[in-house]
């Protein structure tokens, strides 16, 4: 290249450079003395450096996939009302456990005749206890386990909805490893006349309130709880969509007896977004679900992988049981056309390793991929309660809350009142007797003498 191309060729670049709108190259080129230039040129650096810095962070930010979260109330007119799942906390009916199945109690020897007076061993053992039993009744046939269980025409004493009536044909069942049978109102499926189950059409709500909610009225049956391995005396509630398998164990709420309890409800409808997004939700597909097959009717065989997210989690915990110890737990579903026998606790290895994938599975700690699903709603619940039946203010409350107060402030309780009563008494005695004394002593001996005395004779 010639020294006039050279020329032309540095004169065309420096033209375009000095009347460039790229603020700093023009000023370099404009700059009188070597100081100012180099001056620029850090300049220019320093910006140009800034500004390759934070395209980097803006396009690793961009391929982070964030998101926002956006809250949207909605007020709808008609809402489909949720199902509404209650288990006795009661597992068994100690009736039954005397009887028909009695030969269970061979397994269980800490369970004695009446059932519970050696309260204090429980506390220490209560764990291997409840383990125990519920070994033994795994060890019965579905059937059996839920006749054993608490029946639903023994606790539903009345049912209102929307102030009609209802029966136990709106109610469907399933068993639970913790809690025995469990029903829920409003399912997908309905109880038929013969006990044969059918698919109904999901009741709605149109009002709010106490009046046009759900009202039960059960009887816990309290006679038939285990002292020995009851921890308290109620009913497990958990409220949830149709679609989704409630899981008593994990969810919910405990409700006292003796009291009227109300819930009141907020529904949460959550969608997360899918991957690339951080949340890296699914929808549950290609996820083992052990569930899906355990449960063939109501519950995640028709609906969904709404609530697959725990089912996964167990499903995980179940398969490491099984590879790890060779058995499966009665607490979880076994996998279908799997032969795997549930894992007899009464042997202490296998107890062991059965203990060891249970505490990594309550800690988290087992290797699951189970991704959040991507939608699913949230009842978020209030409990409120009052005593029931309510009581009015009788005589012995107002005589109870005064002896209080006096007791309180004065130190009178009955036995100071008794020895009042003993001092008035003594006081009304001597009162009396010393009347009767000093009228004996102004009374004369001969009556006769008062009229001799009294009268002068007439002379």
């Amino acid at each position: 290249m010639s020294y006039c191309q050279k020329a032309s060729l540095r004169r065309i670049c420096r033209e375009t450079l000095t009347h460039t709108t790229a603020h700093g190259i023009s000023s370099i080129l404009r700059s009188k003395s070597t100081f100012q230039k180099n001056c620029w040129i850090v300049f220019v650096i320093f910006v140009v450096t800034c500004m390759l810095w934070q395209c980097s962070e803006l396009i690793i930010a961009f391929f982070q996939y964030p998101s926002q979260e956006r809250i949207t109330l909605v007020n709808n007119s008609k809402l489909k009302f949720p199902a509404v799942t209650f288990c006795n906390l009661n597992r068994v009916r100690k009736s039954l456990l005397n009887s028909k199945y009695s030969f269970l109690k061979k397994e269980l020897p800490f369970l004695d005749n009446d059932f519970g007076s050696n309260l204090t061993s429980y506390t220490e053992n209560d764990h291997e206890y409840s383990y125990s039993l519920d070994y033994a009744l795994s060890k019965l046939s579905i059937e059996n386990q839920a006749e054993a269980g608490q029946q639903l025409e023994d606790m539903l004493l009345s049912c209102k909805f929307h102030g009609s009536r209802c029966d136990k044909s709106f109610f469907s069942t399933f068993l639970h490893h913790k809690f025995g049978n469990c029903y829920t109102f409003n399912s997908l499926t309905k109880m038929g006349s013969r006990g044969q189950l059918m698919r109904r059409e999901v009741l709605n709500a149109t009002k709010a309130g106490f009046s046009y909610g759900l009202v039960l009225e059960l009887f816990i049956e309290q006679d038939e709880y285990l002292e020995l391995l009851s921890h308290a005396a109620g009913l497990r509630f958990i409220i949830h969509d149709q679609k989704d398998m409630p899981f008593p164990e994990d969810d919910g709420v405990n409700i006292p007896p003796g009291q009227e309890s109300d819930l009141a409800i907020v529904k949460v409808h959550v969608r997360r977004l899918k991957a690339p997004y951080a949340s890296k939700c699914s929808n549950g597909d290609g996820i083992q679900n052990y569930y899906r097959d355990a449960y063939k009717v109501g519950y995640t065989r028709e609906v969904s992988n709404k609530q697959y997210y725990m089912a996964c989690k167990k499903t995980c915990g179940q398969m490491h049981i099984i590879n790890n110890c060779g058995c499966g737990m009665w607490e979880f579903p076994v996998p279908k056309g799997m032969n795997v026998p549930f894992c007899n606790i009464t042997n202490k290895d296998i107890n062991r390793c059965v203990q060891i994938f249970e505490d990594m599975f309550a800690h988290d700690e087992l290797d699951c991929s189970c991704p959040l699903q991507c939608e699913e709603e949230i009842f978020e619940l209030t409990l409120s309660s009052s005593q029931w039946p309510s009581a009015v203010y009788m005589a012995i409350d107002l005589v109870s809350g005064i002896g209080g107060l006096v007791g309180l402030w004065i130190g009178v309780s009955i036995c100071t009142v008794a020895e009042f009563l003993e001092l008035l008494l003594n006081v009304i005695i001597f009162t009396v007797k010393k009347r009767l004394i000093r009228k004996n002593k102004k009374a004369p001996l001969n009556p006769y003498m008062i009229a001799h005395q009294t009268f002068k004779p007439i002379v």
